[in-house]
Parts: C-alpha cells; sequence; structure tokens
C-alpha cells in the first residue's frame, strides 16, 4: 500500500466511527462525482492487518439520501460477485453517519494507466497481444455481471 499521509483524514468523528468498525484510513486514493476511495487497513485480532480501500460519499454530498442509498446498494450487490477480473467487496459500515464500502486492495495499475504507460514502451504502442489479453478479461467480467 503506498506511503501514509494521514494530513487530508476526514473528521476525528468519521476516523473514531471506523476504528470502532476495525478500519484505519491511511490516506486519500482519489475522487469522483460521487464518492471518494480511501486506502485502508482492516484491523483485526491479535494484529492482524488486511491492507484495503474504503469507498465513500465525498462530505458535501453526506447527507443526500439518493447518494446514501447508490452507495448502499452498490455495496450490498458489490458483496455478491466473485470474479477473478472485479474487485471484491467485502463490508458495509457506518461511520458518523456516512456509509463505507471496503474493497479489497489491489496492486497495480488501473486501465487508464495502463494504456499510456504501454504507448510509452521502446516498442510502441500496446501489442495486439497485450491489448487482446486486456480486451479478454474485460469482456469476461462483463460476461459474469450481465450473465
Amino acid at each position: 500500500m503506498p506511503g501514509d499521509r494521514r494530513g487530508d483524514l476526514p473528521s476525528p468523528e468519521v476516523c473514531a466511527g471506523l476504528r470502532q468498525a476495525g478500519y484505519e484510513l491511511v490516506h486519500r486514493l482519489g475522487e469522483g462525482g460521487m464518492g471518494e476511495l480511501w486506502a485502508a487497513a482492516r484491523l483485526g485480532a491479535h494484529g492482524a492487518v488486511k491492507p484495503c480501500v474504503l469507498k465513500t460519499i465525498r462530505p458535501a454530498l453526506a447527507g443526500d439520501a439518493r447518494c446514501r442509498r447508490l452507495l448502499i446498494d452498490e455495496g450490498r450487490v458489490g458483496m455478491l460477485l466473485g470474479h477473478a477480473n472485479l474487485v471484491s467487496a467485502f463490508d458495509l459500515c457506518l461511520a458518523d453517519e456516512r456509509p463505507f464500502l471496503a474493497m479489497d486492495w489491489v496492486d497495480g495499475v488501473d486501465l487508464a494507466t495502463l494504456g499510456p504507460r504501454a504507448c510509452r514502451r521502446v516498442t510502441g504502442p500496446l501489442d495486439v497481444a497485450d491489448a487482446v489479453h486486456v480486451a479478454g478479461a474485460l469482456l469476461d467480467a462483463l460476461s459474469y455481471l450481465h450473465g
């Protein structure tokens, strides 16, 4: 998991609620239109620690019932899914009335990063075999979701 940058953590109430639920935030990974992602740790018994990602609603939308419902529904559905090409969701908790969805930490790069990185290779853009492999993995996940 990337380095610890605690300066961007949310309110002490949110952090305390997450600790009570067994999680500790490490740092913000990013945000989108409705939510934000956090690198976190699931704190288990006897000092066990599992790196994970927590997804929540941006603070400005925390009181929006529709946004809360969407994240909770995403969590309920996500915890039913199990596929090698999908990130697994494994918990849904509340901290200071904000829902948090816990997902497995996947160490690597996302597809948006993979394309530009591959294009900077000495040999040129992503080769056909790699592109077919990535497309096949995406289609396999889509088939699972819609099957």
